[in-house]
């Protein structure tokens, strides 16, 4: 069943403990149209692309804010998965690398328009990094997300679903079988970051970057996004408020013909279909 805006629609209706009880953020995903970032410099598209953007938060939000397009990171990224089965995808579960020399980072994810089943899974682990986020691709579709992430090295990268479960104790119920995992469609991502300028609209602070997608086997472009996130306050009121500036927002990104993607995809999803999703129909 499709969500739109899930704390927006249901921020009346759960009790007041779910309201409060737990931080969330919402993050704004959209995907971008390569040609500008398949020509010459990547940098160059990252600033004229920046440049909309700034025009887009000064016309929807009201604020003027400064700033271009500034390189943040390059990663590895990659999602595992059994062959196959897809047992991870098919439980509702994400499990992604993001690897920059020996700082690997390993979280899973669970993604879905059934909020209240996310609420209910706990993906806790043992000095991982755990938040309650909100998803939302165009035109205004959110999913409700949990991620927990460990810092390791890359040599604790599991192997099998049993090793996943050891790090992740949710995963038991998935590794009666010790499955071995692998890289999901043997997509290895280069992924090149950027930070968007920040701005804050009545004290609550709007967080924003781009990130492009390449082949590190070619360097092929696979995937442009931008994004911007921002911290739902506990007060229902301030809440809508904030919500209804960023569905502004993102609508003018989404209406901006020049940069805004057709298509509605998660870099996740895009990654399960990347070879026609034969990965899960081994």
């Amino acid at each position: 069943m499709r969500r739109t805006l899930i704390a927006l629609a249901l921020v009346a209706a759960l009790p007041v403990a779910a309201q409060v009880g737990e931080p969330m953020s919402r993050e704004f995903k959209l995907p971008l149209v390569q040609a500008p970032f398949a020509k010459g410099s990547v940098d160059d598209a990252a600033r004229a692309y920046a440049k909309s953007f700034v025009a887009s938060v000064q016309k929807t939000h009201g604020v003027e804010i400064k700033g271009t397009a500034e390189f943040d990171r390059e990663r590895e990224v990659r999602f595992l998965d059994t062959p196959g089965d897809c047992a991870l995808r098919a439980g509702g579960y994400i499990l992604r690398e993001r690897i920059v020399r020996q700082d690997y980072r390993l979280t899973l994810k669970t993604r879905s328009a059934d909020e209240a089943w996310v609420r209910a899974t706990r993906i806790d682990a043992p000095e991982a990094a755990v938040k309650l986020e909100e998803d939302v691709v165009p035109p205004a579709d959110g999913k409700l997300s949990r991620s927990a992430t460990l810092r390791l090295v890359p040599r604790q990268a599991p192997k099998t679903l049993a090793q996943a479960a050891d790090l992740f104790p949710a995963l038991k119920v998935l590794a009666a079988k010790d499955a071995p995992l692998a890289v999901v469609e043997g997509l290895k991502v280069k992924e090149t970051v950027y930070k968007l300028p920040e701005w804050k609209v009545g004290g609550t602070k709007f967080e924003a970057g781009l990130a492009v997608w390449n082949d590190t086997k070619d360097g092929r472009l696979l995937f442009v996004e931008a994004d911007f996130s921002y911290d739902v306050p506990q007060d229902p009121g301030r809440a809508r408020e904030l919500a209804d500036k960023a569905q502004a927002l993102f609508a003018a990104m989404q209406a901006d013909a020049a940069w805004a993607g057709a298509r509605s995809q998660t870099k996740t999803e895009f990654t399960y279909t990347a070879a026609g999703g034969k990965f899960c129909q081994q």
